[in-house]
C-alpha cells in the first residue's frame, strides 16, 4: 500500500474490485467486514440492526440518514422493514451499490460534513466510520451536523474505544502477521479512538438527552471487544 493511498482510495478500489452485488452479505464484504477482525456473517448484521431500530424508534413510516453509508448494508436492513433510507458516502463506487441493493432510497457521494441539514430525518446514525476521519475535530463537527439534521435521535455504533487501544492494536497487529506487516498496511492512515465520557459529553453539548455509551453487541465481530455505541435523542422528539 502507498504511503500516500488514503481511505476513500482504499474503498473506491475495493468497491471496484468487488463489483456490484446487492445481497446483504455481499453489502457487508465490499464494507470490509470480511476481513480476520471484521467479519460480521449476514444473519447477525441483520439482527443487529434490527436491534438498533428497535431502540431508535424506527420502524414503518420513519425515516433514517447515514453518514458514511457505504454499500449500504445497514440501511438495507431497515429498508426492510419498511424505514425510508438515505445517506451519504464520500466513495463512489460504494454509493453505487447502495443505490442499486435499495432502489427506493437516496444515496449521494459526499464529504460527512456535507451531510445536509434539509430533508430533517427522525434518525441521523454513523456506523463503523467514524474512526476514519482526520481528525477528532472533524469527527465533533460532523456529529454536529447530525444532530442538526434529526428530529429524533442520532446514534454513532461502533466507536473504537479509547480505554482498550493498547489492546485492539496488538490484535490488530497479530491479525495482520506481525508490526511490520501491519505498519505496511496501515501505518499512513489514520485510525482515530474516542473517549466514552467525552462523546457523550459531545451529544449533550448539541442538545441530546438521555445519552447512553455502552459496549458494542454485534455477535461474532472480533472487534467488539474494543469498541462502543453512544446515542441519544432530540428533545421532545417523536
Amino acid at each position: 500500500m502507498s504511503e500516500a493511498q488514503s481511505w476513500q482510495q482504499v474503498w473506491t478500489s475495493r468497491s471496484s474490485r468487488l463489483g456490484h452485488r446487492t445481497d446483504l452479505a455481499g453489502l457487508l464484504e465490499a464494507d470490509g467486514y470480511d476481513s480476520p477482525q471484521g467479519r460480521v456473517a449476514a444473519d447477525a448484521w441483520q439482527r443487529w440492526a434490527r436491534l438498533w431500530a428497535g431502540r431508535l424508534g424506527l420502524g414503518p413510516g420513519r425515516s433514517a440518514f447515514e453518514v458514511g453509508c457505504g454499500s449500504g448494508a445497514f440501511l438495507y436492513v431497515l429498508n426492510q422493514i419498511g424505514v425510508e433510507v438515505s445517506g451519504l458516502d464520500l466513495a463512489g463506487g460504494l454509493v453505487d451499490m447502495a443505490r442499486a441493493a435499495v432502489p427506493d432510497g437516496r444515496f449521494f457521494t459526499c464529504d460527512a460534513l456535507g451531510t445536509p441539514v434539509h430533508p430533517k430525518v427522525d434518525v441521523c446514525l454513523a456506523v463503523s466510520v467514524f474512526f476514519y476521519f482526520p481528525s477528532l475535530d472533524y469527527a465533533a463537527r460532523v456529529a454536529g451536523r447530525m444532530t442538526d439534521k434529526a428530529c429524533s435521535a442520532v446514534a454513532l455504533l461502533d466507536l473504537p474505544d479509547l480505554a482498550t487501544r493498547r489492546a485492539s492494536e496488538q490484535y490488530r497487529i497479530e491479525l495482520a502477521g506481525g508490526r511490520q506487516a501491519y505498519e505496511e498496511r496501515y501505518g499512513s492512515l489514520p485510525h482515530l479512538y474516542f473517549d466514552r465520557d467525552r462523546t457523550a459529553e459531545l451529544l449533550e453539548s448539541y442538545g441530546l438527552v438521555d445519552v447512553r455509551c455502552e459496549d458494542q453487541n454485534l455477535p461474532g465481530y472480533g472487534n467488539s471487544p474494543f469498541r462502543f455505541n453512544c446515542w441519544g435523542y432530540k428533545p421532545g422528539g417523536a
